[in-house]
């Protein structure tokens, strides 16, 4: 599967990777992965809570209850880790009352 380049972010979804001007992002784990996946696949465009909690948490047998804040806490976790690689930059913006929407610096 090739990678998803999105000018300094690249995702290798092969490899369930994140890179930031080719330096690896560590810590964000499986519900990160999927989180900013699920972002990537859009670029530039709003995706909803509700669409990133059922990307996340496919399996409604293992997911947390609806409405709860766990994708706002996976949100936190991996702007954190790629605001650490990308000199504070800012790649995923929340939307107020809407979701998060993935902004690829220039």
């Amino acid at each position: 599967m090739q990678p998803i380049v999105l000018n300094k972010l690249k995702l290798y979804p092969d490899r369930r990777r994140v890179e930031v001007e080719g330096v690896r992002v560590d810590g964000i784990g499986y519900p990160g992965w999927d989180f900013i996946y699920a972002l990537a696949r859009a670029p530039g465009t709003l995706v909803s809570r509700d669409m990133l909690f059922v990307s996340v948490y496919p399996d409604p047998e293992t997911r947390p209850p609806m409405g709860s804040r766990a994708v706002d806490q996976i949100a936190h976790k991996v702007r954190k880790r790629l605001a650490q690689k990308a000199e504070g930059h800012n790649f995923i913006r929340a939307i107020s009352n809407g979701g998060y929407v993935l902004v690829a610096p220039d």
